[in-house]
């Protein structure tokens, strides 16, 4: 992983970034990302899980609330957004959603 933030951070203000990282997850790279590329991205697809997607109903997500708050506070330009989420806990009701997601992702 050292190497992937190396990498992502000596890059120039991405507009697109889409990650898929499977087995040892860093959610911190995410999050340090975006401070040089936030400013500018449009779209962010950001998936990192701790095992292959065999199944549909297994969660092998690493992600959670906070990295989408920090998506939120880093990605004003963001226009399209993919981040594995929790359905269980944002389905319980029609403003569940509300909970995890500042008004500005809310509008995504």
């Amino acid at each position: 992983m050292p190497m992937l933030k190396a990498f992502l951070m000596s890059l120039c203000p991405l507009t697109s970034l889409h990650v898929l990282l499977e087995g040892n997850s860093n959610i911190r790279i995410l999050e340090e990302s975006l401070k040089p590329h936030g400013k500018s991205l449009e779209s962010l697809v950001w998936d990192e899980r701790s095992a292959p997607k065999a199944q549909m109903q297994v969660d092998t997500n690493s992600a959670d609330v906070l990295t989408l708050r920090h998506v939120a506070n880093h990605c004003i330009k963001l226009k399209a957004l993919g981040i594995p989420l929790e359905w269980q806990g944002l389905t319980e009701s029609d403003s569940a959603h509300l909970r995890v997601s500042p008004p500005r992702i809310s509008r995504l």
